[in-house]
């Protein structure tokens, strides 16, 4: 709006090239928020037209009517725009990548979608959606039907009353190795292999995170990497870079065979206090329940009975009883306090259950 107030006071030609150099910065800047295909299409339009008003001004041509001059200068603007392409192309190529002096940062209460390595979905009033590239996977034969497609990643065991985080002292990275190294080591025993195999590898973009995704459970990977006891593959340092893993997974698989003790305790682990009608509806239904299994159908039948909603923009939740808040209240909101609540409606039943973070492959 200040860009169109801008070219009001133009007056002379030198306040009409400052507002046309101006529109090459605004155009520069709107990438900063978007880089998709549209976007593109539409900065080039947008420069192709910023171009053709300059040589308008600098160079105006009175011999000709103004829809003829016109297209003379849009397709010279054009034209020019094509001679900058292989410049452009070979600074895109060979040109070091630099890291930005400065990031945009969200507004307080919004998150992007993706994966972390905690969630607290009460404070988040909006989630926008990213479409940054997270990996790229080329299978080995036929493509997996798109139900088996889920690439798990992190697994978040530890709920302190408003956030779910992988454990419950926040590790450091060097720790974090260690601790997959000592208490929780992968275990090949604790899965059935069924099914037939897929294998594929994945090229996994700089995240500066260590966290790999891949179709569970992998029993064979190939790379610099650690395996954890929840079936996350964990790279050995922070992406910095691209890195390629090879891998073969049986989703079919039965996992879980046997829980060691100290999964189990983290997947049954619920703070003492808070959320309490949550607590008392999970004994309630398990009490009824003819099995494990006929609990786990019937809160699954209660999502999808009531008035529940999925949506980018929930409402807060507050700090505290966010369970309760989600389930009672709003029943609003997006796959964090589904899956948060479903896992504490487990937990305050008995039943093991933990929340896994991931994608839905495309």
């Amino acid at each position: 709006m200040g860009y169109a107030f801008k070219s009001v006071e133009v007056l002379e030609q030198r306040d009409a090239i400052i507002v046309i150099f101006l529109g090459y910065f605004l155009i520069a800047v709107y990438f900063l928020y978007s880089q998709s295909m549209l976007s593109g299409l539409y900065g080039v339009i947008a420069m192709t037209i910023q171009t053709a008003a300059l040589i308008g001004i600098l160079h105006p041509m009175p011999f000709m009517n103004t829809a003829r001059a016109i297209r003379h200068n849009l397709r010279l603007g054009g034209l020019l725009l094509l001679q900058c392409l292989p410049l452009m192309l070979l600074i895109f190529f060979l040109a070091p990548r630099m890291p930005p002096l400065f990031v945009l940062p969200l507004s307080p209460g919004q998150a992007k979608t993706g994966v972390s390595d905690h969630m607290t979905p009460g404070d988040i009033a909006q989630l926008s959606q990213s479409d940054d590239l997270a990996f790229r996977v080329t299978f080995k034969g036929e493509r997996p039907p798109q139900s088996q497609l889920y690439w798990r990643g992190l697994t978040l065991n530890y709920f302190d009353g408003r956030s779910w985080k992988q454990f419950a002292d926040d590790y450091e990275f060097r720790q974090l190795k260690s601790h997959f190294q000592s208490v929780y080591q992968w275990q090949p025993d604790n899965v059935k292999i069924k099914g037939e195999a897929i294998e594929y590898e994945a090229i996994y973009e700089k995240t500066g995170q260590p966290w790999l995704f891949t179709l569970t459970p992998a029993t064979e990977v190939y790379g610099d990497v650690l395996r954890g006891a929840d079936y996350r593959i964990m790279a050995t340092r922070e992406l910095h870079s691209p890195t390629l893993v090879q891998a073969v997974s049986y989703p079919n698989s039965r996992r879980d065979v046997k829980l060691a003790k100290y999964t189990q305790q983290l997947a049954l682990q619920l703070p003492g206090t808070g959320n309490q009608r949550t607590r008392q509806l999970a004994k309630h239904l398990y009490t009824d329940a003819n099995s494990p299994q006929d609990y786990i159908q019937q809160v699954l039948q209660r999502y999808r009975n009531q008035a529940f909603y999925y949506t980018l923009r929930p409402p807060l939740l507050g700090d505290t009883d966010t369970i309760d808040s989600f389930l009672f209240g709003s029943q609003r909101g997006f796959c964090a306090h589904y899956a948060g609540s479903f896992v504490f409606m487990m937990r305050a039943a008995g039943i093991p259950a933990r929340v896994v973070a991931g994608y839905q492959g495309g």
